[in-house]
């Protein structure tokens, strides 16, 4: 599916979206998405609000010793505490897409969550 045909169907705007390591952020609507590869929404430490919503993706990389490490997503409860929903995983290279809530998050782990902008700020800043 196109960028162009994603919009049409959804109203979504992609304005960004990794593809082989890289951030590609000057987008044509002719680019298309291909399944399996991570399309994060943002780039780390940046947040983009989706079109016509208050929604935002956000990407988050956790260090060594951050409280989540070690726990199930269940465990971490992301979206009972801030509202936003866990998309996808980057770990050594992979991207796991909809983790369960039984897949464990480790130090190193890149977080990509869609929720409230305010909601993906805090949790940022934690």
């Amino acid at each position: 599916m196109s960028l162009e045909e994603l919009h049409s169907l959804t109203g979504a705007l992609v304005r960004s979206l990794w593809r082989r390591g890289q951030l590609l952020e000057d987008l044509t609507p002719q680019i298309t998405l291909q399944r399996g590869s991570p399309h994060a929404l943002s780039n780390l430490r940046k947040l983009m609000p989706i079109e016509k919503t208050k929604t935002a993706a956000c990407c988050i990389q956790l260090g060594e010793g951050h409280p989540l490490a070690g726990l199930t997503l269940a465990q971490a409860q992301i979206r009972r505490r801030i509202g936003a929903t866990v998309v996808g995983i980057e770990r050594s290279g992979m991207y796991l897409e909809c983790p369960s809530s039984q897949t464990k998050v480790i130090a190193g782990d890149i977080i990509h969550l869609e929720g409230p902008q305010a909601a993906l700020e805090s949790f940022a800043r934690q």
